[in-house]
Order: C-alpha cells, then structure tokens, then sequence
C-alpha cells in the first residue's frame, strides 16, 4: 500500500522548513486602492464612484465645498449657489449643472473653473433671466481655465435684475471627475467707470447705458413715466438721419399684407391698398388693409420685415418716410430687396422690379432728383417666401449721401408725442399696433 508511506512522507516535507512561517492569507480589501470603495490605507473617505460633489473627491478626500445635487440640468432647474458662490461637482458623459443666483439691476457676473490637477474639461455658459444663453465660458489667453469673464464677455456686464445662471457641461459631452466651480456677482456695474457696453446698450447715446440710465432714449421723461421708454416720444422734435452709411433706417410701416394679386410671381401688387398708392401721405396708425402704419427703428442698415411681422406668404409691406436735403440736386436711389420692390419718390413712379432675390445692398437703382426741403419716398416690397428685407439709401456716383435729415411725419422734422391711441399703455411711436389688433 503506496498512499500511506506518501501521507507520511509529505507531512514529513512539511515540519522540514521550521524556520519559513507560513502567511497568514490576507483579508479582502487590505489593499489599500482609492475608489474601491472601502476606507483604508490614506483614503478620508472612498465612495466608489469616481466623480465629485457628493462630499468625497475622486482622489479620495474630503470635500469641503458644497457639492451640487441631480436634476439641475437646465436653468429652470438650476441648484441656486450658496452665500460664497463657490460648489463642487462632477459631469457623466452628457451631464450637464446649472448654478443659479440673483442679479440687481446693473450688475455684473464672473464664474470659472478649476480642478484638482490643472483645469478640467468643462464649458461654461451664462443665461439671463429667460433662459437665453448669453455668453460662454472660454480658456483664457493666459492658459487659465473656461470662465465668463465681464470685461470681455458683453452680456456678463450691465446685466439685467432676476435670476441668473451659470452652467458646466464636458467639453463634447464628455465626462469630467470633478471640478469647482466660483461664481462672483456685483450690484455695481453702473459705478464702474471705463466698462465698455455696446451702443446698442445706449440708445440716447448719452455714454450711459440703459440699465443705468433713468431715461433711457433721452426724451426727457424719465423711464417709470415713459411709456415708450427705449424711443423718444416726448420732449423737443428729435430729428433723425441716414446711418454713417447713408442708409434710411426709420420708417413708417404697414404689413404683412397676405394675398394681393400679382401679375407674376415677385411683382408687387397693383392693388391701391392705400386709396392712391403714389400720392399717399401715411400718418402713425393710418390703415393699410387690415394692418396700421407703425413706426420702426433699427441701429442697423438692413431691414428686416421677417423680424418685424412674419405672416404667410405671399405678403407685402409698404414703408414711408420723408427726407430733407439741403440742396435740390440729382441722385441715386439704391435698393436691395428680398423679393421685388416698386417704388415712388414725390408721387412719381421711379423702380419696379419682378424678380425674385435676396436682399443685397444697391441691387437695383434708378436716377432721381431730390428737391430742396423734404421729399416724400414710398415702397412696397413683395415676397414669395424665405428671407423678406430690404436696404434703401441716396448715393452721389459711388459715395453714400449722409446729410440727408428723415422724419415719420409729413409736417417736418419728427416730433413724436407719447400718444396711446389703443390705450393699452405702450405709446404709439413703440407699438406695432397702434390701433390694437
């Protein structure tokens, strides 16, 4: 019999090694590996699951920030910051947090990111009161990380008074273990001298911007008691201008007018919507079929009916306006439009055009002559559908005519009044309707 003298053997090869202990066998987990889940070796803490802002770091230490918490993802549901402004997080691949805070009126937002090693993947975005994204948050050109930054980003400064909000996502959605993020906010944008803001900000040009600034359009009447407080409509006549460009850019306009018959597709209607289309003087709130004459606006040379009224196609608008020279001399009239376009200078027929285009400047011209004073200027636009503008201004040869004074009023030089014919509480001179409708 073998397996007996075997068993003895090996027992014997056993008490051989006196001097080698045997080890004990180590428990589960001893090894000490942060993100096991298991508190030991250096580890303050070790939840496994390898993201920030749920009080324990990837790196396994503890957080001393706020952390942010699920379902901030948008900014209606935006996590509102704390006191300091500063919490910490972490984004899955798609994550995305909001941080909500208030502003005052006139103030100012700065928020940027940081992480444990050098700056984490994360872009920032900033969204006003009603959701709109503002501006985003970008390295800056020192190397440091994403930030909104107010002296570079137009919408971080002069802000608006509500809630705000700031939100991080991975750069393309990608995940990112953790990062902080600070928000610093001020109420005093408007004490700060030397802050650009856009002219757009300063429509009385005045170097005040309009969140600072008790009357906004410079007519005297401060904003609470304005009932059109972004357009003069009170005070002294305010003359108006062609741009630096020479183009009209206030107008008197009526539309959209849907429906009207056209001898081919483009061509503007033959229809005398306005009783004598040639020799027609609108006023603000005179009818144009079923719409009003509305007065209208814009920093900018192109105007944009789609912008303005929309409305099926095929549609027309007509535009009015008078113009002074001060010399009576011959020009150009030059018109982009989007599509066809007639139109009249002094009750004379001077373009038509059937074609059916985008709007570009001086696409079609004709030679005219501008009486000393004022000249009344007429035209109707039709569009098929798409885009629907137009560009109007006089030149001389090849150079824009800038000298040219324009008014909405037949009288002269533009005197609005803070008339309310609706009475719905927006003046005239700012409501698309004035009439109501």
């Amino acid at each position: 019999m073998r397996f007996p003298l075997l068993a003895a053997t090996f027992a014997l090869t056993l008490v051989a090694c006196p001097s080698e202990p045997v080890p004990e066998p180590e428990p589960l987990g001893a090894d000490p590996v942060c993100g096991d889940g298991i508190v030991n070796g250096q580890d303050a803490c070790d939840d496994g699951n390898g993201f920030g802002g749920d009080g324990c770091s990837p790196a396994c230490t503890v957080e001393a920030l706020p952390g942010e918490r699920p379902g901030n993802d948008t900014h209606l549901s935006a996590q509102l910051l704390p006191a300091a402004g500063s919490v910490v997080g972490g984004l899955p691949d798609g994550d995305r947090d909001c941080f909500g805070f208030k502003v005052e009126q006139g103030g100012w937002i700065a928020a940027d990111v940081s992480g444990e090693d050098g700056c984490p993947a994360v872009q920032l975005s900033l969204h006003g009161p009603d959701g709109g994204m503002i501006a985003s948050g970008t390295p800056r050109e020192t190397g440091g990380c994403s930030a909104i930054d107010p002296i570079r980003d137009v919408g971080a400064r002069f802000a608006p008074a509500g809630v705000w909000a700031v939100c991080a996502q991975g750069f393309l959605g990608a995940g990112v273990p953790t990062y902080t993020l600070t928000v610093e906010r001020g109420d005093d944008t408007c004490a700060l001298p030397g802050w650009p803001f856009t002219s757009d900000g300063d429509p009385d040009g005045d170097g005040v911007p309009s969140v600072c600034d008790a009357d906004d359009d410079g007519d005297g009447l401060e904003d609470g008691d304005d009932n059109c407080p972004s357009v003069p409509n009170a005070g002294a006549p305010t003359p108006l201008f062609v741009n630096d460009g020479g183009y009209i850019t206030s107008w008197l306009l009526a539309g959209p007018l849907p429906d009207l018959p056209s001898e081919s597709a483009c061509l503007p209607s033959l229809t005398q919507v306005l009783g004598d289309d040639a020799n027609a003087e609108p006023a603000l709130g005179d009818p144009a079929g079923d719409t009003d004459f509305f007065a209208y606006f814009t920093s900018g040379s192109r105007i944009n009916f789609l912008n303005t009224m929309g409305g099926p196609t095929p549609r027309e608008v007509y535009g009015a306006v008078w113009v002074r020279s001060p010399t009576a001399r011959d020009v150009t009239l030059a018109i982009g439009a989007d599509d066809g376009v007639r139109a009249w200078l002094n009750g004379l027929q001077v373009l038509e055009i059937a074609s059916c285009q985008g709007a570009n400047r001086d696409q079609f011209t004709a030679e005219v002559q501008l009486a000393q004073g004022w000249n009344r200027l007429l035209v109707e636009v039709r569009d098929q559908g798409g885009g629907w503008a137009m560009f109007v201004r006089f030149k001389d040869g090849d150079e824009p005519i800038t000298d040219l004074e324009v008014s909405l009023d037949a009288d002269g030089t533009w005197a609005p009044t803070q008339s309310d014919l609706d009475g719905d509480g927006q003046g005239d001179v700012c409501d698309e309707t004035p009439t109501g409708g």
